[in-house]
């Protein structure tokens, strides 16, 4: 599988952006297909090593969703 080629604009965003998972997107433009899986295998585990379990209902799911929508607009 090759990585769809990205508008220039998006790789600048990206190269300035340090959010969880830009580098596996990083890694994906680069078409380093294994490098971006072993990255993505790596924050999936740190993810789940992070603290105690949160039980998931929709609301939380809600809140979840907008806190990254918000942390994104700050970083940009």
């Amino acid at each position: 599988m090759v990585a769809a080629p990205r508008p220039r604009q998006f790789q600048e965003n990206l190269a300035a952006t340090n959010l969880p998972g830009h580098s596996v997107d990083a890694l994906l433009a680069a078409g380093d297909i294994d490098g971006a899986r072993a990255e993505f295998e790596r924050l999936c585990l740190e993810g789940l090593d992070s603290g105690d379990p949160v039980r998931m209902t929709l609301e939380k799911w809600q809140e979840f969703r907008l806190d990254l929508h918000r942390k994104a607009k700050l970083a940009s």
